[in-house]
Formats: structure tokens, C-alpha cells, sequence
């Protein structure tokens, strides 16, 4: 995208911004967290990066875009709007903080993480809407 300022102002510049143009690919997605432990001083303890246990896009086939984030509001789980590339399937999901494990760049302890998730965390999808025209 490109913008071009007043060309009644004295410094003519454009601003340039990167976005994917039309028939290319999306910037991957995917969702991170971090847990931070505090002292009961409120100092940080600790800090873990935390990653999905699967690849984003096995856990929401076909989405592409994030639209929206945030914790409901007992911060029992993440929750997220998921759009797909044509924008016409909405998906509302829940995602339990157990779904995310440390980031390990072994293989092996990556592997023992994954393992230790019990097969029934899992992403909830609470509501999912699709149509033939592009959802706003």
C-alpha cells in the first residue's frame, strides 16, 4: 500500500507499507504465550515462552487470519475470531492454557512435551459461521 501525502504540502514523501499482494501467500500465523511467575513482592520469578503443541494450522485447518484475541474473563482460557482466507467461515474458539508447552528446540524433549499433553486438550471451537459473502 502505498500513500502519497497532499501534494499541496511543502515535502512531498510517500509512506510505503509491506502487505501481500493479491494471489500471495499470508504471513503465518500461530499463538504464543508467555507464563510469568511473581514473587509476592510482584518481581518476576520467572518467564516461559510457551508454543502450541501442533502446528496452528493442523489445529485450525483452512484459518488464516487472527482477528481478534484475548482471556476470558475468569482467564480460564485464551480465546480467538478466526477467519479463513476469503473471509467467509468465522470461527469463535476457546484455547486452554494446557494446549501451549515450553518452547524446546530438542527435538526429543520437544517430543516428551508433546506426549505429556492429554489427548482431550484441545481447541473449542464455541461457534462457527459460514457464508457466501465476506464476513465484516
Amino acid at each position: 500500500v502505498i500513500h502519497v501525502t497532499s501534494p499541496m504540502l511543502e515535502t512531498r514523501r510517500t509512506d510505503s507499507f509491506r502487505y501481500p499482494k493479491t494471489g500471495t501467500a499470508n504471513p503465518k500465523v500461530t499463538f504464543k504465550l508467555s507464563e510469568i511467575t511473581l514473587g509476592s513482592d510482584g518481581r518476576i520469578l520467572s518467564a516461559v515462552d510457551k508454543e502450541l503443541v501442533q502446528a496452528f494450522e493442523i489445529l485450525f485447518d483452512g484459518v488464516e487470519y487472527i482477528a481478534r484475541a484475548g482471556w476470558t474473563r475468569e482467564g480460564k482460557y485464551a480465546w480467538a475470531i478466526l477467519l479463513d482466507r476469503s473471509q467467509t467461515r468465522l470461527q469463535i474458539a476457546f484455547l486452554p492454557p494446557a494446549l501451549f508447552i515450553p518452547v524446546e528446540d530438542d527435538a526429543m524433549e520437544r517430543q516428551k512435551l508433546i506426549d505429556a499433553v492429554p489427548d482431550s486438550v484441545t481447541p473449542l471451537v464455541i461457534y462457527e459461521e459460514t457464508t457466501d459473502i465476506w464476513i465484516n
